[in-house]
């Protein structure tokens, strides 16, 4: 094996186990490098502050999860992860209407964040040729004299000051929101990406629980938003392995939860709904309050980058960062990284001999063609939503106001309409874009829907929905197509 048959990954989230599976298929060795210990079971790591928190893996990414691994899904299910239709299992709370409980194959499988790394990682370093170097940051690239080539990096291992080089033909970067490439890109004379920034102040507080017994509980989540913006308050509650559930309170606009117990129940109590506090109220809390705070959503640019050197890549929130309360960031992560594997896999068949340097010159400004889709919609959803508050501070774009009228208008109509209802989740999946949500006949029934009277009362009734058991649609199990319950 050569230096030039080696790939690097900076970063072992899931933006980059993911990465280096997708490498594993081009490179004889992939070195994943990650600053914190090796974990020794599924447990919160230092490096990902945000790992005791509600987490989701929409339809989407967990879609690509099944493809890059098979028998993920079911595995996962054997672990204690809970199968959830997005409909039919969710109690949801969204512009001051409860959205509809019906089937709809659109599957969200829940379980804490550590538990889904725990088994991805395991499934990445049992690829055999997948290297986990734990206790080592990246201190700087190293390139070509001419600056136009990355060439590997710099490595620091904890507790030392001097560096080791460590070459490859590729490093792909996913080491998050505080990554140095920027600062990096700019020491080479490339300058920085442009970027766009969205300042929320969201701020969130989640804790493991044990639900009361509840007979007439029919619904697997619960998600109650508030109706901006007058209300800030936002609660989750979300089932996860070994029968529990994290529930978590967040806040817009700098209203962040408390993190001693008085605190945190006044907060809970003042969430929009009432059966939200009921749930909490009558819980078991089996561990301390977690906060954690991000400031803004954070969107890095590449794709306008004048210039970019060959063999260096960047994915997950590494590029795009979102505000959490939307759920999209490890969903975004997981399709980046099948784009990336497109991309390789359309130059290895176009041309088997291709590798190492080769294999990847000009693969950035393809990779970013790629990414700016998913990066759009996920964008578009979080931000817009966002800047309902007008204290939230960046740069609204031309039409904002009857963008944010039209999807009021359409989230109302999702409560009583279900194929308005079923179109928003599979744009809200990834499964369909956001042309879906534009057709003229979906249009036309929001713009009847807005001259309508509504009964406010019978949209905030809470909703009832069909007992769910505890079957899963063999094809939703799989990460292939969902089959709906009723045709078990």
């Amino acid at each position: 094996m050569t230096d030039s048959d080696r790939a690097i990954v900076i970063g072992s989230s899931v933006a980059g186990l993911v990465a280096a599976r997708v490498l594993s298929e081009h490179f004889a060795e992939v070195v994943v490098i990650e600053r914190d210990p090796p974990p020794t079971g599924p447990q919160p790591r230092k490096g990902v502050p945000q790992g005791r928190h509600t987490h989701a893996v929409l339809k989407g990414g967990a879609d690509v999860l099944g493809e890059l691994f098979a028998g993920f899904w079911p595995q996962m299910l054997e672990a204690g992860s809970r199968y959830t239709d997005l409909a039919e299992d969710w109690v949801w709370f969204h512009h001051d209407v409860f959205k509809q409980r019906h089937t709809t194959g659109l599957y969200m499988y829940c379980q804490t964040r550590p538990m889904l790394e725990w088994h991805v990682r395991q499934r990445v370093v049992a690829l055999g040729n997948v290297e986990l170097r734990h206790d080592h940051t990246v201190a700087d690239l190293v390139h070509d004299a001419a600056r136009s080539q990355v060439t590997g990096v710099r490595l620091r291992a904890r507790g030392q000051e001097q560096t080791t080089t460590l070459s490859a033909a590729v490093v792909v970067d996913t080491s998050g929101r505080g990554t140095q490439t920027p600062r990096w890109l700019e020491a080479l004379g490339y300058g920085r990406p442009p970027e766009q920034t969205v300042k929320t102040n969201v701020g969130y507080a989640s804790r493991l629980v044990k639900l009361a017994d509840d007979p007439a509980r029919d619904w697997k989540c619960m998600l109650i938003y508030p109706r901006a913006p007058h209300q800030t308050r936002v609660g989750y509650i979300f089932p996860v392995e070994g029968g529990h559930h994290i529930m978590t309170l967040a806040g817009y606009c700098g209203d962040y939860p408390p993190a001693d117990e008085e605190g945190f129940m006044a907060f809970a109590r003042d969430v929009p709904r009432p059966e939200y506090y009921r749930e909490i109220s009558r819980a078991e809390f089996l561990t301390p309050i977690a906060t954690h705070r991000l400031p803004s959503n954070l969107r890095r640019r590449y794709e306008r980058m004048a210039r970019f050197p060959e063999g260096l890549l960047v994915l997950g929130d590494a590029v795009c960062s979102f505000n959490p309360l939307f759920g999209q960031g490890m969903t975004t992560a997981a399709l980046g990284a099948n784009v990336l594997r497109r991309c390789l896999a359309g130059r290895s068949s176009s041309d088997p001999s291709l590798r190492g340097p080769s294999l990847v010159r000009g693969l950035a400004k393809e990779l970013w063609a790629g990414l700016r889709p998913i990066n759009d919609i996920a964008w578009l959803l979080a931000t817009t939503e966002d800047m309902r508050y007008p204290q939230v501070e960046g740069r609204r774009p031309l039409g904002i106001g009857a963008l944010n009228w039209f999807k009021a208008q359409l989230l109302e109509l999702s409560a009583v309409d279900v194929d308005i209802h079923t179109r928003f989740l599979e744009v809200l999946c990834f499964k369909r874009g956001l042309e879906a949500l534009m057709h003229p006949s979906v249009v036309a029934r929001v713009l009847r829907w807005s001259l309508r009277p509504r009964d406010r009362e019978r949209l905030r009734r809470f909703p009832r929905g069909p007992q769910v058991g505890s079957g899963v649609p063999s094809g939703a199990a799989s990460g292939g197509p969902s089959v709906p319950r009723a045709a078990e």
